[in-house]
């Protein structure tokens, strides 16, 4: 299976690291260019983070990507965590996951023959709702048909900064929030 992880900050490159013990192919992007060349260049941004050395040097190398078509091509499923900033009613923004599910979208339309649904997994936080009121139209609004050509899930992760690592390993908590059987067995896999 090829991964595809979008949002490679603080908590996405971490968690991308932490795929990499999949043994599966992860491509990675985040529109930050310089962030990218820093990590195709090998060097680890994120020093603080306790543990990730050990999946840096796990043998399954992550495949950064400058361009997010790139990152997405042959992919079944893509983690996206990309800031969801709070609004000024305290509610978070989803204005930078509708970027994502822009480059989602032209992704979408090159997918052929393909029996199952394409897999948007939120990490990011959002709001309760969002996925049914928001997400979802989005895409059908584009001419795509949910749990046919795509499915979402929302599994955020709860973690602190410098812990990424632990947290996942270890989680406390596992939430993965679904409407569709395959895309929960796939991710639960």
């Amino acid at each position: 299976m090829k991964i595809c992880v979008i949002g490679l900050g603080k908590l996405g490159y971490p968690m991308a690291e932490f795929l990499s013990s999949s043994g599966h192919s992860i491509n990675c992007y985040d529109n930050n260019e310089k962030t990218v060349l820093k990590l195709m260049d090998g060097e680890n941004y994120l020093q603080f983070e306790k543990g990730l050395e050990n999946f840096r040097s796990n043998g399954n190398k992550l495949i950064f990507n400058l361009n997010v078509n790139d990152a997405l091509k042959d992919s079944e499923i893509c983690f996206i965590t990309v800031p969801t900033p709070s609004n000024s009613s305290g509610s978070f923004s989803n204005k930078f996951i509708f970027e994502v599910l822009e480059d989602v979208a032209v992704h979408l339309k090159t997918r052929e023959n393909s029996k199952e649904p394409y897999i948007i997994n939120i990490n990011s936080t959002i709001m309760p709702g969002s996925t049914k009121d928001e997400l979802i139209p989005y895409l059908e609004k584009k001419g795509f048909k949910n749990n046919v050509d795509f499915s979402f899930l929302y599994n955020p992760y709860f973690v602190a900064l410098g812990d990424v690592i632990k947290g996942l390993e270890n989680p406390d908590l596992i939430l993965v929030g679904s409407e569709n059987k395959y895309a929960t067995k796939k991710i639960m896999g």
